[in-house]
């Protein structure tokens, strides 16, 4: 009983089952509810065992306040199945044991931890990336069950069940290796290889989002290595930063024209195209600014096309949270009463179970009410991030910096795709842990 009251082994456990749910599951007929029936009940015990100790008391907070609203919303909608309330449920343990600050523990517990969650990710991520590469190479691809695996067109899904949260995890897999490498631990050569592995996916992945992540996360990197060593004032690092910055993006630039003579090696017949395709970004901005209906008209359908249906999505949003506008439509009913009420065209995709905003995903999802919750728990928690990257350039303890970029480009992610909710991704998951980590050295040595 005391390894199943234990959260440190439940934390390590979620964090596998999270893994489990980035993978395509579906390709093989494994239905991810039932791999949330176990994780819930040990979820459960493990909260009421840490309340019941009083080794975790829950005083209000931000979150917790959003995470009733969630449930309050969830609940009274009649739209919510039994997978609404396993999601809903999943997420108050991500709330509760996973991010709520546990202001008991000390930076060496938090270390610790770190030394047990660390290798293992890396281990998991790091072989995933390899088999994803290695179908990338071999030109795999398949279907079965209705799930894609492999190559889908010119992009790279490998074993995953979609590539964004993926590519996103492969961001925070790299940061995480870095800390490794920077702490000196074991195998430094396997961490130095899952970079280049994670690297590698999420350029082949063309992820748009992921590759603004990792231009940000490599630039924030070099930049802290090189003004720590002496100590600059604000406008000196702000300055590193953007030439740092503008050289990352030159190289990128160069980067995908050796991904083009790549798949020219590798044989790929497959055109290899823009993916941020800036000409027409620039056209539809032109056609906004010179105004007209049709002109508006065609500006919007040329970026809901770039965008892959977003503008559809977010009109769509919007549609659905006018109807539920005080408490939302709860979890996982977003797809359901979105087709019901709505005309909208890309919420009829099997993939499009959400908002792929984290911002509209509130607001659809706990109203009016959850929404003002959840940007005062935003500002709260970007204030915490400037502190500890002040923090980690004062103490010149990367610890702080690298859990800062974990959440930040978890939150660039959940921007434009699959964001900091629910069980779709370990990405999200991680971006959790790190900001609990956040809260919990705010005070201490």
């Amino acid at each position: 009983m005391k390894f199943l009251r234990n959260p440190i082994y439940f934390k390590v456990a979620f964090l596998v089952y999270m893994f489990m749910n980035t993978l395509a599951l579906g390709y093989v007929g494994i239905n991810k509810f039932y791999l949330s029936i176990p994780m819930i009940l040990w979820g459960t015990i493990v909260i009421i065992s840490e309340l019941w100790m009083k080794k975790r008391i829950l005083r209000p907070h931000w979150m917790l306040i959003y995470g009733c609203i969630l449930c309050f919303s969830t609940i009274r909608n009649p739209y919510s199945n039994l997978t609404s309330y396993s999601m809903l449920w999943i997420q108050m343990i991500i709330f509760i044991l996973i991010f709520y600050p546990n202001q008991k523990r000390t930076k060496k517990e938090i270390e610790m931890e770190l030394q047990m969650i660390i290798p293992l990710v890396n281990v998991l991520v790091g072989l995933s990336g390899a088999i994803s590469i290695a179908m990338y190479w071999n030109h795999f691809t398949s279907v079965r069950n209705g799930c894609r695996i492999g190559m889908v067109g010119s992009r790279l899904f490998g074993i995953y069940f979609n590539c964004n949260p993926a590519a996103f995890l492969s961001c925070i897999i790299i940061l995480m290796a870095v800390y490794a490498i920077s702490k000196k631990y074991k195998w430094r050569i396997f961490y130095l290889l899952n970079i280049v592995i994670q690297v590698c996916y999420v350029v082949l992945s063309q992820c748009r989002a992921s590759l603004l992540i990792l231009i940000f996360i490599i630039s924030s990197l070099l930049t802290y290595f090189i003004i720590r060593k002496k100590q600059q004032n604000i406008r000196k690092c702000w300055i590193t930063f953007f030439i740092i910055l503008a050289g990352t993006i030159f190289a990128s630039i160069l980067l995908e024209q050796g991904i083009v003579w790549l798949q020219k090696v590798a044989g790929i017949p497959i055109q290899h195209t823009n993916r941020f395709q800036m000409e027409k970004i620039i056209e539809a901005i032109q056609l906004l600014l010179s105004g007209g209906a049709d002109n508006m008209e065609k500006a919007k359908e040329m970026l809901n096309k770039i965008s892959s249906g977003r503008i559809d999505l977010i009109e769509t949003s919007i549609q659905v949270w006018r109807k539920y506008s005080i408490f939302g439509v709860g979890v996982n009913n977003f797809q359901r009463i979105g087709s019901a009420i709505t005309d909208g065209v890309t919420i009829q995709s099997p993939q499009v179970v959400h908002t792929h905003n984290i911002f509209l995903e509130a607001l659809v999802t706990t109203g009016l009410i959850g929404f003002v919750i959840w940007m005062l728990f935003v500002v709260q928690a970007v204030n915490q991030m400037i502190q500890s990257i002040k923090k980690s350039i004062k103490q010149r303890e990367i610890l702080y910096l690298l859990a800062v970029l974990i959440v930040i480009s978890e939150w660039i992610g959940g921007c434009f795709d699959y964001g900091v909710f629910y069980n779709y991704s370990l990405s999200a998951t991680l971006s959790w842990l790190f900001l609990g980590y956040l809260y919990q050295l705010r005070e201490k040595k």
